[in-house]
């Protein structure tokens, strides 16, 4: 997300990817010092960094623990809560995996 954030502040970006970029950053706003995602069902979705994406799924399944539950059904839930990042399907999977081996 961090060339994201830097073309929406700066306006720069590598000349490789200026169609992709330009393409990619009408999804997203900043918002004082965080970076949001437009959403269809929602106005925005906070965009989250890698370090608080675990903290974001405990929180999660402590919340829905004892309920059946899928890895994907882990993600819409943090999608209804309000957050985005890039690999919340394969995290939440890979989450769901590790608390059922422990």
């Amino acid at each position: 997300m961090t060339p994201i954030i830097v073309f929406l502040k700066d306006g720069t970006f590598e000349e490789a990817e200026k169609e992709t970029m330009k393409c990619k950053c009408t999804r997203y706003t900043i918002i004082g010092e965080e970076l949001y995602r437009r959403s269809f069902s929602r106005p925005l979705l906070k965009c989250i960094g890698k370090t608080q994406v675990e903290y974001i799924l405990a929180e999660l399944h402590n919340e829905i623990c004892g309920l059946s539950f899928e890895g994907r059904s882990m993600a819409t839930r943090a999608l209804r809560d309000g957050y985005y990042w890039p690999s919340m399907g394969k995290d939440s999977i890979e989450y769901i995996k590790r608390c059922q081996k422990s």
